[in-house]
């Protein structure tokens, strides 16, 4: 076909070239634009993370450190303390323990109803210290029995008997052990304490932590107990 065009009469070889290149031309050479990109909001930050709750207090192994300023409940009772700087504390249901390291120094306290007849007042804060001891971890060469105080001391808000025991063990640690009781308007206050005998500043740190025993301000002013006078005459 394009050989009969060429060679047709009338038509030069100028025309010819024009109608072979426009025969001979690419139909639609213009490409299409290329889609845009989708557009990508920017995410926003993540919220930053809530710092974990604060311990409890109510286990030994969540590793409360008590400072100067720490107050710790004798439970059930209106009565707080000051533990020694720096020991480890858990407010338990119904007893405080404060320790200073696993098998070290030790303080254990509760409270108790307060028996107004001084036979069965003995018997139960006995029985009452028993069971401290054992929590604690604590054994005695002889069976513990809290009767007539062996001293008192009253220079703390609670006016506190005091039994002094040798020989006793917590664990592989051998020391000496500190037993109390006094009363706090219907209850009685009763508390063991354990001082090895190779930490020479554990007996007055502990001293000093039973001194600081006192009514908390927003409680109330706490009913004054009488000395248990009758403690020393049996």
């Amino acid at each position: 076909m394009f050989k009969l065009a060429i060679s047709s009469p009338g038509v030069g070889p100028v025309a010819a070239i024009a109608v072979i290149a426009t025969l001979t031309a690419p139909v639609g050479c213009s490409k299409p634009k290329p889609a845009a990109p989708p557009k990508v909001e920017p995410q926003p930050e993540p919220p930053p993370e809530s710092p974990p709750p604060p311990p409890k207090c109510e286990a030994l192994d969540e590793s409360c450190e008590a400072d100067e300023g720490t107050l710790l409940p004798v439970p059930g009772t209106g009565l707080v303390f000051t533990p020694p700087a720096g020991w480890t504390f858990a407010k338990l249901e119904k007893v405080t323990v404060v320790q200073k390291s696993d098998e070290g120094a030790l303080i254990v306290v509760g409270a108790h109803p307060w028996e107004k007849v001084p036979f069965k007042r003995f018997k139960g804060r006995s029985a009452y210290g028993r069971d401290l001891l054992e929590l604690g971890g604590l054994k005695t060469p002889r069976k513990l029995q809290l009767n007539a105080p062996q001293e008192r001391d009253r220079t703390g808000e609670v006016k506190l008997g005091q039994w002094i025991t040798h020989d006793t063990k917590r664990g592989d640690a051998k020391g000496e052990l500190l037993s109390f009781a006094g009363q706090a308007g219907d209850l009685e206050v009763v508390g063991v304490a354990f001082a090895p005998d190779d930490d020479d500043e554990a007996i007055g740190a502990i001293l000093d932590a039973l001194k600081t025993l006192h009514t908390r301000a927003d409680v109330g002013d706490g009913e004054e107990g009488d000395e248990g006078e009758d403690d020393e005459a049996k």
